[in-house]
């Protein structure tokens, strides 16, 4: 807070002492040509009152600006967040996604595209409520954010129970180590929402390889396709390059996992 109130004072000290120096040089341009040979008295007036004025009303003007700035970009991070999860949302998913497949993290070994599906998600809903699907999302929600490990990997939700994710530079074996912890990090789900559901948490993932500069909806298109292939051979598992993979038999809870909370009115 302090640091916000220190900008507008600093600002408005500079536009003050310009405001002084234009306020002497056009004076004295002024008395040069009226020929006027006493500068003392129009000079100390062109500085003074400037010096006196301008301080307050251009302080109110740069604090305006910025918080109109502050303003903007809260509405710009609102606009690119998902309200619930916390993640970035469909619009900063296809705004970042062009960048990511571009980047020279990418440029050597192309990116992986990931489309995760949660299974039957629908029934949860209609169930237990929409208190404990919220509650289950956010679970997703932090499970997805542990399960990528890249320095630019991104996991965006896209609307309902689908998520995608950019995973530069990433290899088929990085790609599929990632959805092997996506879907062990789901066996793992305890929801404390008024409803035992425990571990009724899998998802259906599509995996595509592409090169780098690759078009994002070509490569959503064929991960979609892939999860349907996982959807069709069962689900909890993805599909990669036509190749089915099922993770590792379910893990064990370690102790201290996070929980999810749903406090949300259904």
């Amino acid at each position: 807070m302090q640091n916000l109130m220190l900008r507008p004072v600093a600002a408005a000290a500079v536009l003050t002492a310009g405001s002084v120096i234009l306020s002497v040089a056009l004076t004295t341009l002024i008395l040069l040509a009226l020929d006027v040979r006493d500068f003392t008295i129009g000079l100390l007036l062109a500085a003074l009152l400037p010096a006196a004025m301008a301080p307050g009303p251009t302080y109110m003007l740069v604090r305006s600006i910025a918080r109109l700035r502050q303003m903007h970009d809260e509405l710009e991070r609102q606009a690119n967040t998902d309200l619930l999860t916390g993640l970035p949302n469909r619009r900063a998913f296809f705004t970042r996604a062009p960048g990511l497949l571009a980047s020279p993290v990418s440029a050597a070994d192309g990116a992986a595209v990931m489309m995760i599906d949660l299974d039957h998600f629908k029934r949860v809903n209609d169930t237990h409520g929409h208190a404990t699907g919220d509650a289950m999302l956010e679970f997703v929600a932090r499970t997805l954010i542990r399960a990528l490990h890249g320095p630019e990997d991104f996991v965006a939700r896209l609307g309902g129970e689908e998520f995608a994710a950019i995973l530069p530079g990433a290899t088929p074996a990085e790609a599929d180590a990632t959805a092997e912890r996506i879907c062990q990090g789901f066996r793992q789900l305890r929801v404390d929402a008024g409803a035992e559901i425990d571990g009724e948490l899998t998802a259906s993932i599509g995996i595509s390889m592409v090169a780098t500069g690759a078009n994002i909806d070509t490569a959503l298109r064929v991960a979609d396709q892939a999860v349907y292939l996982a959807k069709r051979a069962g689900r909890d598992r993805w599909v990669r390059d036509g190749a089915i993979h099922v993770p590792q038999q379910p893990v064990e809870t370690p102790a201290g996992a996070p929980a999810a909370h749903g406090s949300k009115a259904a």
